[in-house]
């Protein structure tokens, strides 16, 4: 998960967050960047985000699935996926090739 917030997110406010949702950080990470390394890896990822008058980020939400070479394979939209339609999209006949730890 990618933290747009490089003014207040943290590594260990972004670790905080993410146990939230897990303690096995093995294949989840949390990460942010500076402001111009975002920037130009948000919009090789094709993602657009703006923040509003209250300071919040909008922005769509999806899943970016990027191969071992660094090529995004696919954008799966929403917020709750369900695990079949995930399998159908990671096994598909062209194969991802996905990097470990890349979700």
């Amino acid at each position: 998960s990618v933290s747009y917030d490089t003014e207040n997110d943290t590594p260990q406010r972004l670790h905080e967050f993410g146990e939230k949702f897990t303690h096995d950080f093995s294949n989840w990470a949390f990460v942010t960047a500076k402001s111009e390394d975002l920037k130009e890896f948000l919009s090789d990822l094709g993602v657009t985000v703006r923040k509003d008058e209250t300071g919040d980020f909008q922005h769509l939400n999806f899943l970016t699935l990027i191969n071992k070479g660094g090529v995004v394979t696919a954008h799966i939209m929403g917020e709750n996926f369900e695990v079949e339609g995930l399998l159908e999209v990671l096994t598909a006949p062209n194969g991802l090739d996905l990097a470990p730890g890349i979700y």
